[in-house]
């Protein structure tokens, strides 16, 4: 809701965690979503190749909340990349692991 993206809802949750409730409603968040087909998904977002910048990014922030290990993406040959940064700084990382269906998002949001 707050990339101004319109993810297909044909998912389910598998992991979700945040740094706690904020007056701003900024933080950090992280969210594993697995789907049944991808096909949606794959055309919905302009999906890059590796990116060890993102997995960086990422792997901080999912330290910082203290996510679980079998959490984590696997960041395997069959995954695409996705980030922005809005204007304020905050930033989105999605990672889509097409073997496993499953897509990774890391919000830090200002």
């Amino acid at each position: 809701m707050n990339w101004n993206l319109d993810l297909p809802r044909n998912y389910e949750e598998i992991y979700y965690k945040d740094s706690g409730p904020s007056f701003n409603g900024d933080g950090e968040r992280y969210s594993v979503f697995e789907y049944e087909n991808l096909e949606e998904i794959k055309d919905v977002i302009e999906w890059k190749d590796k990116n060890s910048s993102i997995e960086i990014n990422m792997l901080s922030i999912l330290r910082k909340l203290k996510v679980p290990e079998e959490y984590y993406p696997n960041y395997n040959d069959n995954c695409k990349y996705y980030h922005y940064i809005e204007d304020d700084n905050s930033k989105i990382y999605m990672i889509l692991d097409i073997n496993l269906n499953k897509i990774y998002i890391v919000e830090d949001i200002f």
